[in-house]
């Protein structure tokens, strides 16, 4: 099947080939897509709604004005994209590769990470982070700076070098080893009693 501007898919599968790289004012609804190659394509007009994308490439798209909703990512590459300024709702991400990834200014609702690395990856002045998880996910160097981590469970998680201000912890439930972490990122000393 072709894929043309400015028409609506639904119930359509994808399989192994190249995503066009300015398809613009096209809605997907319940399409899956598998062993895609969306690298270098401009997503900005798409919108897709209760998607399924296993084992696709993203590298290199333009996620500006990305519209995600109820979408399924399995074993996907997502590294180094922007998606900033962007609603995330309801949506997963499983067993992806999403290093350096650029969440900034995001909202993100009802969004899971399981089995993920999102290293070196910025949650920076999120709007919303609300009833998102993160199961079993690298999170070396993540950057958390401005966002409220109320109500979020990091305990499965590799937390090393985390970036975070200790006003945005309040909430935040973790490990007493990740604790030990957070402390000295935040240059607290912790030292034994005294003898």
């Amino acid at each position: 099947m072709e894929l043309t501007d400015g028409l609506d898919y639904t119930n359509a599968t994808f399989t192994d080939r190249v995503f066009p790289k300015n398809l613009g004012d096209v809605n997907f609804r319940n399409c899956a897509f598998e062993k895609i190659d969306f690298n270098g394509a401009n997503l900005e007009t798409l919108y897709f709604e209760k998607c399924l994308f296993k084992n696709c490439d993203f590298s290199t798209c333009k996620f500006s004005k990305y519209r995600v909703k109820d979408d399924k990512f399995i074993e996907c590459k997502l590294m180094g994209i922007n998606i900033v300024e962007n609603n995330i709702e309801g949506s997963s991400f499983k067993d992806c590769l999403m290093k350096y990834i650029n969440f900034t200014d995001s909202s993100l609702k009802k969004v899971s990470f399981e089995n993920c690395n999102l290293e070196e990856s910025n949650f920076v002045s999120l709007k919303k982070l609300e009833s998102t998880t993160f199961k079993n996910c690298d999170m070396t160097k993540v950057d958390f700076y401005c966002t409220s981590l109320n109500k979020v469970d990091l305990r499965s998680c590799t937390i090393s070098g985390m970036r975070v201000r200790m006003e945005d912890l309040r909430g935040l439930t973790v490990t007493d080893m990740q604790a030990i972490e957070l402390a000295t990122i935040l240059g607290i000393s912790i030292k034994g009693e005294e003898e």
